[in-house]
């Protein structure tokens, strides 16, 4: 699978800021200013717009962190991403067909088989982590192995047993 929303993600000034913030202020922080720069408060941090959003303990935190600092706040355009995949999953486990929730959705069948990928993906991720059980991996779990260019089918034609008498039926090349 192609999973170009998780491959992107590498570690920026949000996994920065998270460290010292905590999670949950930085979506909140990056949902408000993302794609802006900000300048982060150095004194009495607790009474800025900042801590408005986030809150005051996280303010004093990034304040500490990066007193006076200017700060480009990336967007969270993966959590989007994530959401509407996570959305095309469940649209798919109620029953809709790909092309339904394409039209839904107002994508290609394309995107949209791709972001139930990604969602179901997640879904199975989410489900481990409440079960605690380790389940085989995604490629494992639906990559059946396929012998041959009939894409799995069975052969039109068997090999029949052998009438009494005639010799057993034996693939070419080989050798009794």
């Amino acid at each position: 699978m192609n999973n170009k929303i998780a491959a992107s993600q590498k570690n920026t000034v949000l996994d920065d800021i998270a460290a010292e913030i905590g999670l949950r202020a930085t979506i909140l922080l990056a949902a408000w200013w993302g794609g802006r720069n900000i300048v982060v408060p150095d004194t009495r941090p607790e009474h800025s717009v900042i801590a408005k959003v986030i809150g005051e303990e996280a303010a004093r935190r990034l304040s500490a962190a990066w007193p006076g600092a200017q700060i480009f706040v990336p967007r969270l355009t993966w959590f989007e991403e994530i959401r509407k995949a996570r959305q095309v999953h469940n649209l798919r486990a109620r029953g809709l067909a790909w092309p339904e929730i394409a039209q839904v959705m107002v994508m290609t069948r394309r995107e949209v088989e791709d972001m139930g990928e990604i969602g179901r993906f997640a879904a199975e991720a989410v489900a481990q982590e409440k079960t605690g059980r380790i389940a085989a991996p995604l490629f494992e779990l639906e990559r059946p192995q396929v012998r041959g260019g009939r894409g799995g089918q069975t052969p039109k034609r068997t090999n029949r047993p052998a009438k009494p008498g005639q010799q057993p039926a034996t693939k070419s090349g080989e050798s009794s």
